[in-house]
């Protein structure tokens, strides 16, 4: 029986920034310029510390209401090519200023969805990156990836494997189905089921399960998770069925100043101008596309 750690909650609890870059978006400001980029990076080629980078892809192919993240919503894939072509001009700008000799430790891709590019779009991404920064081979980096479970099959995760990425994050949110249909975030459990499985197949270091409490219709009785962490209890709401190496829970939270995440707001982005029927919450992810960090 999984045993939780009171003092180790109060210790941590409270909020934060989002976990997937460092330094997080809220250290982002104006009042650092490109000279002091410049110097940041000119001290760590000088004391040879390794890199972490960060991609940003923003693009997903319909909203989640619950969502406030950097994103497009568009069914228009020309876009993404688009979008990576800027991208790339990014990385190389960016590896022009770092000692090549620099190892990345860390890479993640967030979103958006990164699963939302082609086979193609992603295998010429990770060579890009590959061809300007020292990528680590056999697994000796942490590579991530964010994965929505609808946009990965078994050829897909494998794919991903073989491109270095050893690290999932899967977006579960809920596994309820009315809950789901309210955020827009339909997934059936056997779907989700099937890409831990595949994921475990092919040697994926760590798999995180991405979850959301306060979500609407979600209530301590009905299987999904509590509106209130204080009635949380990981046998009843959290999937441990799936065997996740890791789990984030987050709460949602409404933004009234992004009216795209917000109950009968308009959907920011979206080509359709579709409404949003569901509640908000606010993410921090708000980068920029490419972010190097060391």
């Amino acid at each position: 029986m999984t045993q939780w750690n009171p003092d180790l909650i109060r210790r941590f609890g409270g909020p934060g920034p989002r976990y997937t870059s460092y330094p997080p978006a809220t250290q982002f400001h104006e009042e650092v310029g490109e000279e002091d980029y410049r110097r940041a990076v000119a001290r760590g080629n000088q004391a040879r510390r390794p890199l972490s980078l960060y991609c940003h892809i923003p693009f997903c192919a319909t909203v989640c209401y619950y969502c406030a993240c950097n994103r497009i919503i568009t069914g228009n894939r020309a876009k993404a090519e688009d979008y990576l072509t800027f991208l790339k001009q990014e990385i190389k700008a960016k590896a022009a200023l770092v000692d090549p000799q620099r190892p990345v430790v860390q890479m993640h891709w967030g979103g958006g969805t990164p699963t939302y590019l082609s086979d193609a779009q992603m295998t010429e991404l990770v060579y890009d990156l590959a061809r300007h920064f020292n990528l680590l081979e056999e697994d000796r980096g942490e590579y991530a990836i964010e994965v929505d479970p609808r946009t990965v099959d078994r050829a897909r995760l494998g794919l991903l494997r073989g491109l270095g990425f050893n690290r999932l994050s899967i977006g579960i949110q809920d596994l309820d189905p009315v809950v789901q249909k309210a955020v827009n975030r339909e997934q059936s459990l056997e779907l989700i089921t099937e890409v831990f499985d595949a994921a475990r197949d092919f040697g994926f270091h760590s798999i995180n399960a991405d979850m959301i409490y306060g979500l609407p219709w979600q209530s301590s009785s009905s299987g999904s998770l509590p509106g209130t962490i204080a009635g949380f209890t990981p046998g009843a709401h959290f999937p441990l069925q799936l065997r996740p190496h890791a789990g984030a829970l987050q709460g949602a939270a409404a933004d009234p100043g992004n009216r795209a995440a917000q109950p009968g707001g308009k959907t920011r982005h979206a080509e359709t101008g579709g409404r949003n029927p569901g509640g908000g919450r606010l993410c921090a992810d708000r980068h920029g596309p490419f972010c190097p960090a060391g």
